[in-house]
């Protein structure tokens, strides 16, 4: 099973991977939702996927069609491309089950259908009635994902939900200056964000959650690269510092102050580390550069910084909380990061669950921070 990936879904992030594990050594099985069916079928009709790869360098842009033999799995016959029979097969959710252990799954991240999506995909993998206890399934932004997975009864049914960054692939057009554009001189960085597993089965998981992030990052051929651009997506671009004037607006508390400096510190400490000193703004900087406004005080800060996006990706229910939540396990994976390559961070974490602390115990049952 190991040279075997799934996709399921059409996105922009899942036809790169598509693309990129063709000129590997796996067979990609592609499936999709009902909504996407219609892509399907062409790409059968036809015989081909085409993918549009979108890089910039030097302030010029570029693109460039790759095309895409495709073959059907349910009456498979694999022909080599280059001489490597490394074929994409359209196929059904369930053979994609039976045959892979491995999914990417494409989750629609925008307002209020993102949830609806993640329940449709729930739906999906629930009503096969099959043994999916083999399942490592990645997506982006998989924390919410996770939450609603837990409710519903799947993530106590698969091995593990990872977590996946969007930036490095689900960019296009971005201009040269744009932290968001993770891909330099033609090569691609991935970035792990997290691992999730149901809570009940934490401690007799972990030996196994560690196995299987290395076997993820290996199947993704992921580079965590000192370059300016990687380091930014991981500490700037990403929810610790856009998302900290909205842990502010929620909830702002002596806890979330302490948070956010502890955080700029450690961070400094990370980047110190590996050998990049150019980031030289705090968060409260990136704030008023995010949001174009300006702020006296802290607590002036907090009042005056729009809550956007309020829905996407969580639960009805959990939504006053959702950015609380979101950036107290961003600073325990921060510390997390930080500790992997033997930098001593003291504070990040002890403030982060103070600050998940302030919402009750009841209310954060089904959002468990997992460092």
């Amino acid at each position: 099973m190991s040279q075997l990936i799934g996709i399921y879904g059409v996105s922009a992030v899942s036809s790169r991977l598509m693309d990129q594990f063709s000129t590997q050594d796996y067979h990609v099985y592609f499936t999709a939702r009902s909504n996407h069916s219609g892509k399907v079928r062409k790409i059968q009709r036809g015989g081909l996927f085409t993918v549009k790869r979108h890089c910039s360098r030097n302030r010029r842009k570029w693109e460039e069609d790759v095309e895409q033999r495709v073959a059907n799995f349910d009456n498979l016959s694999f022909v080599e491309i280059n001489g490597v029979p490394n074929i994409m097969a359209t196929t059904t959710l369930r053979n994609l089950v039976e045959h892979t252990r491995n999914i990417y799954v494409s989750i629609i991240l925008k307002g209020d259908q993102s949830e609806n999506s993640h329940e449709d995909v729930i739906n999906h993998f629930l009503q096969l009635n099959m043994d999916l206890s083999h399942l490592v399934l990645t997506i982006v932004k998989a924390h919410a994902f996770s939450i609603l997975a837990e409710q519903m009864g799947l993530l106590k049914r698969v091995r593990m939900i990872t977590d996946l960054t969007a930036a490095p692939y689900a960019t296009r057009n971005e201009s040269d200056v744009s932290s968001v554009h993770n891909i330099m001189n033609g090569r691609k960085i991935w970035l792990v964000e997290s691992h999730t597993t149901s809570t009940s089965r934490i401690d007799k998981n972990v030996r196994f959650m560690e196995q299987e992030c290395q076997l993820t990052m290996s199947m993704l051929k992921i580079e965590v690269m000192i370059l300016y651009n990687a380091i930014d997506a991981f500490f700037n671009y990403m929810n610790p510092v856009f998302h900290i004037p909205i842990a502010y607006a929620n909830i702002l508390t002596e806890s979330v102050k302490l948070q956010i400096r502890a955080f700029d510190a450690d961070r400094r400490a990370v980047l110190v580390e590996l050998n990049y000193l150019s980031a030289r703004l705090n968060a409260m900087d990136h704030g008023h550069k995010m949001y174009s406004l300006s702020f006296t005080e802290e607590d002036e800060f907090g009042k005056r910084t729009p809550v956007h996006n309020k829905t996407s990706g969580i639960p009805t229910s959990m939504q006053n909380y959702r950015y609380t939540i979101e950036d107290g396990r961003w600073y325990i994976r921060a510390a997390t990061f930080a500790k992997a390559i033997r930098v001593k961070v003291r504070t990040i974490k002890g403030h982060a669950q103070q600050t998940i602390n302030l919402l009750g115990e009841k209310k954060t049952s089904r959002a468990t921070i997992r460092s």
